[in-house]
């Protein structure tokens, strides 16, 4: 996310992405040093700085610890 961006244009494009088949999508927060992995506008799971983000079935094999992700 930017800091401009608005929760509800990210939701509007998870919608766009999903309807075109999309099976995860990882929106970070850099405000929160949060990631969020969706699978659908539904399915959503949090991961904090404490946390690894996996790729699951999509990138089987991948997964980066959260805190990576925000260094500065």
């Amino acid at each position: 996310m930017s800091p401009d961006d608005r929760w509800s244009e990210v939701k509007q494009k998870l919608r766009e992405y999903f309807s075109i088949g999309v099976k995860l999508v990882w929106v970070a927060d850099p405000s929160d040093r949060t990631v969020y992995a969706y699978r659908s506008l539904t399915d959503v799971r949090e991961f904090t700085e404490a946390d690894t983000l996996p790729g699951d079935d999509v990138l089987p094999g991948f997964s980066v610890p959260v805190a990576n992700l925000f260094e500065d």
